[in-house]
């Protein structure tokens, strides 16, 4: 275990900190996250076994004390993933020579957040990537190589969780990887500072920008979608006669969902992830380049 390296990199190059708008950002894009990476994750489930599964929701008399337990098994898993998730972050610090800081936070009031920082050390550029990025990748491939080896389709809940959290990690990774690989990273609370030997000039890198707006733009389509599909559409044909209907995408065949009443007042809902995954991605794809482009 070496120690982080101690140079003379004293010029601050620059600074970030989460700012209000940042936070809401982060929120919006870490909610969508957990949407898209359970339509990801259930896609790879599916291309790995060949099972295609589907969410189904029934709502009948008496179904509210029923869904309670699954609500709590639903909490639990998201404690334990934020656990690992920042002890995974831990260990890699304290593999890179330097000894983690853990805590939570309540930004602006709105965005919850747990955090392990490198105390006073500076780490390099790969360093701190491997860092932030090392609980994304891990939980991941572990957890998929589970799932798919074990056929437990419902880790994609706690994956899900673990994509939609790495947001924040994630647009780390990006801005210090607009560096060079000598810089050294000061990783604070509420955010870091990039310091460097030298006042050198950062790159503008528009790949970059295209795939922030890229996952914006996903992201926003994944809620509207599951808005509309999930609580509009089925109002609208509960007013109607219809024992049930399907919507699918056009010229593909895609399933977008299928919904059904039953004669006593229950429903039910079937929805395809893979379809709310294409559609999502072509309207991230066309957000992003159009924002890139203005």
């Amino acid at each position: 275990m070496d120690p982080p390296p101690s140079d003379d990199a004293a010029t601050l190059i620059e600074e970030f900190e989460l700012t209000r708008a940042l936070a809401l950002e982060l929120t919006a894009l870490s909610t969508g996250g957990c949407i898209i990476g359970a339509i990801v994750f259930s896609a790879v489930y599916t291309s790995l076994t060949g099972f295609s599964p589907e969410v189904s929701v029934q709502l009948t008399d008496g179904s509210f004390l029923q869904g309670i337990v699954p609500l709590l098994v639903v909490v639990i898993l998201t404690l334990v993933v934020v656990l690992f998730h920042e002890l995974i972050h831990g260990a890699v610090i304290w593999f890179s020579g330097a000894h983690p800081d853990f805590g939570a936070g309540l930004a602006y009031g709105f965005f919850p957040y747990a955090y392990v920082v490198a105390g006073n050390a500076r780490l390099t550029r790969n360093q701190f990537i491997a860092v932030v990025m090392a609980p994304l990748v891990l939980i991941s491939v572990v957890g998929t190589v589970v799932m798919v080896g074990l056929d437990w389709f419902w880790l994609v809940i706690p994956l899900a969780f673990n994509a939609g959290g790495s947001v924040g990690d994630l647009w780390l990774a990006v801005v210090v990887g607009r560096h060079r690989d000598d810089v050294r990273i000061e990783d604070r609370e509420s955010g870091i500072r990039i310091y460097g030997s030298d006042a050198h000039p950062v790159p503008r890198r528009s790949f970059f920008t295209f795939v922030r707006y890229f996952l914006l733009g996903s992201v926003l389509c994944a809620i509207v979608l599951w808005t509309l599909l999930g609580v509009v559409v089925p109002l609208l044909f509960q007013m109607t006669d219809a024992a049930g209907i399907g919507l699918t995408v056009p010229v593909t065949g895609w399933q977008l969902v299928e919904y059904g009443w039953f004669a006593d007042g229950g429903f039910s809902a079937t929805i395809g992830f893979s379809a709310i995954l294409a559609l999502s991605s072509v309207g991230g794809v066309l957000y992003g380049v159009f924002r890139t482009n203005r």
